[in-house]
């Protein structure tokens, strides 16, 4: 039997090599993906809250916004089956959610006079950022779940997984260096210098993982 012939959106051949690079370009961006997640919404932005003066209620709902961001996916998984094109639309709203990282440093001057201000406009960006990532969630997954050839689909997300993990813990802890190596904030000498490398370079990094994504072929529904 012949194999599939693929074609992308634009009515172009996709070859196997064109899979192979695309499968490790995903991966390669997938990295800086959750290294923008783990700088910017996991330990940096708890004790970037805390060291605004937040309250436990304020630093809860900041989680709890993200968990409620889940539900975006229902509206999102039930209109990635009626698109033909799913990677620019997917491409777009991430854009947006990850760009909005770089709002932070602007924040930071604020955050001395003003620290209960900015700790609230911390938590309205996350919940946006988090409601419009989550909302394509599903357009990516469909998209991917196209190009990776079913033969090696157990393979692709179990590699993904383990360069994923990795670079997520990598991100960890050049976050914790960061933020040890500058002064604490709340201390007389204190400086929020660690916290805005800490969001600059997550949101860089946020905003390469759509760039090199948009070099993954995305094959025709």
């Amino acid at each position: 039997m012949n194999p599939v012939v693929k074609v992308d959106v634009r009515g172009r051949r996709i070859t196997e090599s064109d899979v192979q690079r695309g499968i490790r370009t995903s991966i390669l961006a997938s990295c800086l993906g959750v290294s923008w997640y783990a700088m910017t919404q996991n330990m940096p932005l708890q004790m970037f809250l805390e060291a605004l003066g937040a309250k436990g209620v304020l630093i809860g709902l900041a989680q709890t916004a993200m968990q409620m961001a889940l539900i975006a996916q229902l509206p999102g998984a039930l209109l990635a089956k009626s698109l033909v094109a799913r990677k620019k639309p997917w491409a777009v709203v991430c854009l947006i959610s990850r760009v909005l990282w770089f709002l932070p440093l602007f924040f930071l001057g604020f955050a001395t006079g003003h620290p209960q201000a900015v700790a609230v406009a911390t938590v309205i960006l996350v919940a946006l950022s988090s409601f419009l990532n989550q909302s394509v969630t599903a357009f990516w997954f469909s998209w991917i779940a196209d190009l990776v050839p079913e033969r090696i689909r157990g393979y692709f997300w179990g590699s993904r997984q383990s360069w994923v993990m990795s670079a997520f813990l990598v991100s960890i802890w050049l976050a914790g260096f960061l933020l040890d190596w500058f002064p604490s904030p709340k201390g007389p000498n204190g400086s929020w210098t660690g916290f805005g490398l800490v969001f600059l370079l997550g949101a860089v990094l946020g905003v390469m993982d759509i760039v090199i994504h948009l070099a993954v072929p995305e094959p025709v529904v």
